[in-house]
C-alpha cells in the first residue's frame, strides 16, 4: 500500500482519569524542612488522632513554617489545579500540614483524605528521608515492595492501571485528589526512619473569601440588586 515508502505518523497520548503530578524539589528545600522537624519544638503538637497511619511518630508542622513556604507550596497546588484544566473553577487553600516519621514495622493502610471545612481538596507526599534499605523481602525479591507508597484508583477498565506503586525517591513530591486511596508498605531490617510530609489543600468556589490567618473560609453574603 505503500510501496516501500517510510513515512511519519503523529501521535498523541489522551489519558483519562485521575491526574497525579509528580515535581522533584531540590535538596536545599529538603534539607531546611528535615532541621525544622529535627526540632524539639517540631514534637509539640501530635497528629496521630487525626491520622490514618499505624505510626507512632506524627506530629503537625503548620505552625513552623514561614509565610514564604507556605506560598511556595500552594504555587504547587495550583500548577496541578492548571494541569487539570481546573484553575479557574476552584481556589486551593491550603489546610493543615504534618510529618511522619515511619519506622521498621509501622504502616499506613489505605485511606483517603478530607478536611472539616471541604469535602474537595488535593493532597500530597514529599519524601523527605528515606532508609538506606527497606531490608528483606518475605518474597519475590525480584519485585521489591517494601517501603513503597501506593495509589489505587477506581478505574475497573482492564487496560488502565489501577494502582501505581512508587518507590519514591528524596525530593519527590507528589500532588493528588482527596479522594485517591493511597498506602504505605512497611519495611523491615533497620533502624533508619522513613520520613515524609504531608499537606492538604483544600478547593473553594471563588464565591468564598479566605481568611488568611487561620485558612477557614467565610461565606460571602449574596445581595440582590
Amino acid at each position: 500500500m505503500t510501496d516501500g515508502q517510510d513515512f511519519d505518523v503523529e501521535m498523541e497520548q489522551i489519558v483519562l482519569g485521575t491526574l497525579v503530578l509528580k515535581f522533584s524539589l531540590p535538596m536545599i528545600l529538603v534539607d531546611q524542612l528535615n532541621e525544622i522537624c529535627d526540632t524539639s519544638q517540631s514534637k509539640e503538637v501530635a497528629f496521630n488522632d487525626q491520622l490514618a497511619g499505624k505510626i507512632e511518630n506524627e506530629y503537625a508542622l503548620t505552625h513552623l513554617l514561614s509565610d514564604e513556604t507556605k506560598e511556595m507550596f500552594l504555587g504547587f497546588f495550583k500548577e496541578y489545579m492548571k494541569r487539570a484544566n481546573k484553575g479557574p473553577m476552584w481556589i486551593p487553600v491550603l489546610d493543615e500540614v504534618w510529618y511522619n516519621d515511619m519506622v521498621a514495622g509501622e504502616y499506613n493502610p489505605p485511606h483517603f483524605h478530607r478536611t472539616g471545612t471541604s469535602d474537595l481538596g488535593l493532597s500530597s507526599v514529599l519524601m523527605l528521608k528515606r532508609p538506606s534499605t527497606y531490608g528483606k523481602e518475605v518474597a519475590r525479591n525480584d519485585l521489591p515492595r517494601n517501603g513503597y507508597l501506593n495509589l489505587i484508583g477506581a478505574i475497573q477498565e482492564p487496560l488502565a492501571a489501577s494502582m501505581y506503586q512508587i518507590d519514591a525517591q528524596v525530593g519527590d513530591f507528589y500532588i493528588f485528589p482527596f479522594t485517591l486511596l493511597h498506602s504505605v508498605n512497611p519495611f523491615n531490617g533497620t533502624d533508619e526512619i522513613r520520613r515524609t510530609l504531608s499537606w492538604n489543600c483544600n478547593l473553594y468556589k471563588p464565591s468564598i473569601i479566605y481568611n488568611s490567618e487561620n485558612l477557614k473560609p467565610k461565606v460571602v453574603e449574596e445581595k440582590e440588586i
